[in-house]
């Protein structure tokens, strides 16, 4: 089985059963999009060259980074797509409304392995080697053998649903976080909670980390994101970052920077150390539900309601619609 890398996790607040009415209900015009209702989540290929979307629609689509156009589209899943991550250039995880999780084999689009555990929607995931973690709106942390999809050991701690989940490098730990509004430490040599970190007045929805900086940043329902240091398991810093709610956040090359979108349709980027902002979009006319950098941190993809897939780079405040 390859081996993966620990990545970045996001939000979980809509209510599940939308996501199917949204596939019941496509809008006029449609056909003419690559997704036909709201995106939920972005990923990066390795190389950066693709990008992968996935949405209410219950579609994954793939799309060419240079020319901006969609291309192969992988269908299987019951229920709204919620979160997706590269593995390599030709794998990719996905987790869903439908509660399972899937491994695409992008040179066929075959499913290899897959992960049939929650008993609600799948909402989160993460990846540290052979493990895989996720979470769901049952409250379950679940992890699993990455390579036969059998279930290692199930966590529950928290009172609501799981929105998100990250692997603390260097620490033997992960996090998560869920509408209970805490974040969450576990060991993950036998699933042990370690602690419990409370800050946010409203949902935690998206987790992601600055390993040389010892850092875990968080972003809520509240609009705010909190920055906390690990080791201390401690509050370092506050930012009211997003008129409205903070739905993902991204931490870039080098640990000095993370970007973060929300319900404004706007992207901004800061500064770890300090809070300071450095960039602000132009909002788009609808929320932006998710964010993820290129390998070189200079470009930003983003996905949204209505159908919304765009970029935009590290020195621009115009955020393009792709396709």
């Amino acid at each position: 089985m390859r081996q993966y890398s620990a990545v970045i996790s996001r939000r979980g607040v809509i209510g599940a059963a939308a996501g199917y009415l949204a596939c019941s209900g496509i809008p006029a015009g449609a056909a003419e999009t690559a997704h036909r209702s709201i995106v939920n989540c972005v990923a990066v290929s390795p190389d950066g060259r693709t990008i992968a979307t996935g949405g209410w629609d219950t579609r994954i689509v793939l799309w060419d980074v240079t020319s901006r156009s969609p291309g192969q589209v992988l269908t299987g899943h019951r229920g709204s797509v919620s979160y997706l991550m590269f593995s390599d250039r030709s794998h990719l995880l996905s987790a869903s409304w439908d509660t399972q999780l899937r491994l695409w084999d992008l040179s066929d689009g075959s499913v290899p392995v897959s992960y049939i555990g929650h008993h609600e929607n799948a909402s989160a995931l993460a990846i540290d080697g052979e493990l895989i973690i996720s979470g769901g709106w049952d409250r379950q942390i679940i992890m699993w053998e990455a390579a036969s999809g059998k279930i290692i050991r199930r966590l529950t701690g928290h009172r609501e649903q799981v929105l998100a989940v990250a692997v603390l490098p260097g620490h033997g730990l992960f996090a998560s976080a869920s509408y209970d509004l805490t974040i969450r430490f576990w060991r993950q040599t036998d699933g042990q909670e370690v602690a419990v970190l409370e800050g946010h007045g409203r949902s935690v929805n998206c987790l992601a980390v600055a390993g040389s900086s010892d850092s875990l940043i968080s972003g809520a329902t509240d609009g705010e994101v909190i920055i906390w240091d690990i080791a201390a398991r401690k509050e370092k810093l506050r930012i009211p970052a997003h008129d409205g709610f903070v739905t993902s956040v991204a931490v870039l090359p080098g640990d000095r920077e993370f970007v973060s979108t929300g319900g404004d349709g706007v992207l901004r980027r800061w500064d770890i150390s300090s809070g300071r902002r450095i960039q602000e979009t132009r909002p788009v006319s609808r929320p932006l539900w998710s964010v993820a950098a290129s390998p070189d941190g200079g470009q930003f993809y983003l996905a949204g309601h209505d159908g919304f897939v765009g970029s935009v780079t590290a020195d621009q405040t115009a955020i393009q619609a792709w396709g």
